[in-house]
């Protein structure tokens, strides 16, 4: 047996223990410490190719022409969803089980890479406000809420739902499902990966 899981499982489990102790402490470790969720420079290849795989899936980019997009647990990375604004779409919208996504001057130099070092979509995107990045909220909506409350959506305004390694995760699809069924328009479509594989006992 490999000696990964004899120092990951004790690290998880004090890691629970710990945000369990102090629920309200994750934000401010993930700002000022560290985030494991941020976008970083791994991110951008990564990003850009799960956004061609997506587009080739739903039959090409003319189909996120003018959408509404919701994507479903992207963690610290909305790169997914600023590939999608770039590239035709109405409004991304990202659903969160807390907020790990923090754009600050180093976060906006790895989105500015990863969109081409467009100058213009970057300041139609972000709005820098007292010394702070924010998302401009006519494009980009960030929605923080835990698993069992409804999405603070309206009903039928997405036309394209997305995740990826987010739904083995959900603790209660039956609400997951509902909600994402309710926001859904009627024709829209969901695309989802999951990933089934033990991330501490195996890899494969």
């Amino acid at each position: 047996m490999k000696i990964k899981p004899f120092i990951k499982v004790p690290l998880v489990i004090l890691e629970n223990m710990f945000f369990s102790i102090f629920p309200n402490s994750r934000p401010i470790i993930e700002r000022l410490v560290y985030n494991p969720y941020q976008f970083n420079a791994e991110h951008i290849a990564y990003s850009k190719n799960q956004f061609n795989k997506f587009v080739k899936k739903i039959g090409g980019i003319s189909e996120i022409d003018n959408k509404n997009i919701l994507e479903l647990g992207p963690g610290g990375s909305l790169g997914f969803g600023l590939l999608a604004i770039k590239n035709g779409a109405a409004r991304y919208f990202a659903i969160e089980n807390g907020q790990h996504s923090f754009v600050n001057k180093k976060q906006i130099g790895f989105y500015r890479e990863l969109l081409g070092n467009d100058h213009d979509f970057l300041n139609k995107i972000f709005i820098f406000k007292n010394d702070r990045y924010y998302y401009n909220q006519n494009l980009v909506t960030f929605i923080e809420i835990d698993q069992q409350s409804n999405y603070s959506i309206d009903s039928n305004l997405i036309d394209i739902i997305y995740s990826c390694a987010v739904l083995e995760h959900v603790h209660n699809l039956n609400l997951c499902f509902s909600e994402m069924t309710r926001v859904l328009k009627v024709g829209g479509s969901m695309n989802h990966q999951v990933d089934l594989r033990d991330h501490i006992f195996a890899q494969n």
